[in-house]
């Protein structure tokens, strides 16, 4: 009797360890753990407590050794995993102690038990790696490099000393950060932007809170042989042209007849931005946005608009908006600005001007009849009958370059009305 008591508790026990292995290979494939089985997991390993902080193919292994009469057979029928070499399992033990440590330098958002366990991983894995210990990701990263160079080639974490990756990745900190410091357009950054740049600044920390031109500066000083492909620094009188620009452009967006709708946390850095240029350009702090552009025009006239960023906007009016605007949140992955007053127009954003012209011809290909107009509210283009047509009525053809004509809306759809050819919007 004793001893059939101590086979069903060590069929008990293989089963619970089987599980525990079941759900430390969902997690660590990155597959949704429900509160229960986070739960599930704490529980089993409070109650086998020598199976804690440990991955699936550690607790295979273990049974193996604890059961070896037992494990191959037992109800559920798990096959081991294959036990890789000695070297591949040091490269993939240091490989996942460095990934948890960028996780806590990064401040990586987790759950209080998922902190706990990979704080008893990083123990577990410096004990067992004590030349590792106290070491930051980047550390291990380098130091993989030199105790494994044949086999350790596909390391996640860029070296800072490839000087190569370094410019590269500081230019990707650059766009990143001129998306911030030059909302000519309005942009939500998507939280993966986000991320990206924390990490780089983590990275490359004499970079962080440097605007683009400063980092150009710096990069262009830092690698002088090799930094060829660094976007010129522009001139005192181009700088000038490019805030005023943007102030005319924030002004037109949040004052103007055809501005955009926005709210909360945007539309207080858009204040922000504003009242910062003000401060920077006092003599053009009350201007309107038509002032604004008469300067423009003055600062240009011995400097080529090329200095200028270009317009790389548009404002559709269409009956068919929403699945026009529905078709640019899937290709671009954000949301345009509603105009006010209308239910049928939308101000859209491109990251250039080919993009622009792309998406309108797209639109216009798929039947939707639209106008599109510029910033002051003039005809850029419009749609009919599947095909996309200047302001001046004449089709567009292939290597045309989208510009306003002096027409409004209004007057451009009172013509065609009379006409009964134009676009249906209002």
């Amino acid at each position: 009797m004793f001893m059939k008591n101590e086979q069903t508790k060590t069929k008990q026990k293989i089963n619970d360890l089987y599980e525990l292995k079941k759900l430390r290979l969902m997690e660590e494939q990155n597959e949704h753990l429900s509160f229960s089985q986070k739960r599930r997991i704490q529980k089993l390993e409070d109650q086998y407590p020598g199976y804690k902080a440990k991955r699936s193919r550690e607790i295979d292994e273990q049974m193996l050794h604890d059961f070896p009469p037992n494990y191959s057979q037992h109800p559920l029928n798990w096959k081991p995993q294959k036990v890789v070499s000695q070297t591949e399992q040091a490269i993939n033990d240091l490989h996942e102690l460095c990934q948890l440590k960028r996780d806590a330098e990064l401040h990586k958002p987790m759950e209080h038990l998922e902190r706990a366990r990979n704080k008893t991983r990083i123990e577990n894995l410096e004990n067992l790696y004590p030349k590792y210990k106290g070491k930051s990701s980047r550390e291990i990263d380098e130091q993989l490099l030199h105790d494994f160079p044949p086999n350790y080639g596909r390391h996640p974490i860029k070296v800072i000393s490839n000087r190569e990756q370094k410019i590269n990745d500081v230019n990707e900190l650059r766009q990143l950060y001129a998306e911030l410091y030059y909302p000519v357009v309005h942009r939500s950054l998507q939280e993966a932007k986000m991320n990206r740049m924390r990490e780089l600044e983590f990275q490359y920390p004499t970079y962080k809170g440097k605007t683009p031109e400063q980092m150009d500066l710096q990069l262009l000083n830092e690698f002088p042989p090799d930094y060829r492909k660094a976007p010129p620094v522009p001139t005192n009188t181009q700088q000038v042209i490019r805030d005023l620009y943007e102030l005319r452009r924030l002004k037109e967006l949040l004052y103007g007849e055809n501005g955009v709708i926005v709210v909360g946390k945007q539309y207080e850095n858009m204040k922000a931005r504003i009242a910062q240029l003000e401060r920077m350009y006092p003599q053009c702090a009350h201007m309107n946005s038509n002032q604004l552009n008469n300067i423009l025009i003055k600062l240009n006239s011995n400097n080529s608009y090329s200095s200028v960023p270009q317009e790389t906007q548009a404002t559709v009016h269409s009956e068919h908006i929403r699945q026009t605007r529905n078709d640019y949140i899937h290709q671009y992955k954000k949301t345009p600005q509603p105009i006010r007053g209308t239910t049928t127009g939308f101000h859209f954003d491109f990251p250039n001007n080919d993009e622009r012209i792309r998406f309108l011809g797209e639109q216009a290909g798929k039947g939707r009849e639209f106008i599109a107009t510029d910033d002051n509210n003039k005809v850029m283009a419009y749609a009919k009958d599947g095909i996309l047509y200047h302001g001046n009525h004449e089709e567009f053809k292939k290597g045309d370059k989208l510009q306003s004509w002096n027409i409004s809306k209004e007057e451009f759809r009172e013509e065609m009305e009379n006409q009964q050819t134009g676009p249906k919007c209002r």
